[in-house]
């Protein structure tokens, strides 16, 4: 059937975007989940009841799927923590940051306009993007959508100083990934200096 061809196009196209065996094998199991979903919306019934019932069998299995995701992200960081014997902390949101170099320069505050120069890293170490290719970076903390783990382990920087960030995927790129570099669902590592503070333009 042309659904069928379709749907096997679909998911060689996403194994072929995704990097990692891990990476892989979530969004094929999220892949067949949709799937099964989109194939039993062509069968379901009519009525009220059984389109409530449908949407409670749809949202548990999503649900248990992720939460599965979320633990195996934590285990692989926690793993790579343990690793390099990274003392780092664990804010309420699940990043992980470690200020390796103190100054006594100005704190980072939101709405502030932040400069820096960091590598952006996977978690295989692979490393994505850095301000010696792409230049320095500019954020004003608290008001850009993207990347709010960034932001967020900037906020507890000063001036000068220098720090990793550990970043779970839903506080870096999230389900989408970067459409380039980075995967869906992919765990960041940030190497971060924090050059300057500005007021935003």
């Amino acid at each position: 059937m042309n659904l069928d061809i379709s749907l096997n196009k679909l998911l060689l196209l996403m194994n072929r975007i995704v990097c990692g065996v891990f990476i892989k094998s979530i969004s094929i199991i999220g892949s067949i989940i949709f799937l099964t979903i989109l194939s039993s919306c062509n069968h379901s019934g009519t009525g009220a009841d059984s389109g409530e019932k449908q949407q409670k069998d749809i949202r548990k299995p999503l649900m248990e799927m992720n939460k599965r995701f979320v633990e195996e992200e934590n285990r692989m960081i926690d793993d790579l923590v343990q690793r390099y014997q990274w003392p780092v902390q664990v804010s309420g949101t699940g990043l992980r940051y470690l200020i390796y170099k103190r100054t006594s320069g100005k704190k980072a505050k939101d709405g502030d306009l932040a400069r820096i120069k960091y590598e952006l890293r996977l978690m295989n170490g692979d490393l994505c993007y850095s301000s010696d290719s792409e230049g320095i970076k500019e954020i004003v903390l608290g008001h850009d959508p993207n990347e709010s783990g960034l932001q967020e382990g900037i906020l507890y920087m000063h001036e000068g100083e220098r720090s990793k960030f550990i970043l779970p995927s839903h506080l870096a790129f999230g389900i989408s990934g970067d459409g380039q570099c980075i995967p869906p669902r992919a765990a960041l590592i940030y190497d971060v200096e924090l050059l300057e503070l500005l007021k935003p333009k």
